[in-house]
């Protein structure tokens, strides 16, 4: 399922941890909802500003997975809120002194004020 431009939903329920342990990994309606719009507002905005492709590392996880990887009951992952992303060059094109290592940013609900102010 293509959830933006450059983004899938495979991709962002892809886990190595879910395929050795037999784990179904699937969102429902209201996760693809969440992934879409973390895809819309974080993901294609940081392609499009940097200009390169790039794969997420984490998107949603269902709460057995996010278990079995020790992750907390209530991490944005199980709704489809968040979405974690190494640099993979990105941020390399900053200069050494401003380079900021791994770079996760989470998405999560707003209310109509903070729309456009946060992520």
């Amino acid at each position: 399922m293509i959830l933006t431009e450059h983004f899938t939903l495979e991709e962002l329920t892809k886990s190595d941890t879910a395929s050795r342990k037999g784990i179904e990994n699937e969102p429902d309606a209201e996760a693809i909802k969440n992934l879409i719009a973390v895809s819309t507002m974080i993901l294609e905005k940081v392609r499009n500003h940097y200009g390169i492709p790039f794969s997420p590392n984490s998107g949603f996880r269902c709460l057995k997975l996010n278990r079995e990887i020790g992750s907390s009951d209530k991490s944005q992952h199980v709704e489809g809120k968040a979405v974690d992303f190494e640099d993979s060059g990105i941020l390399q094109r900053r200069g050494p002194s401003q380079r900021l290592g791994p770079l996760q940013l989470r998405h999560r609900q707003r209310s109509a004020e903070d729309e456009g102010r946060h992520f």
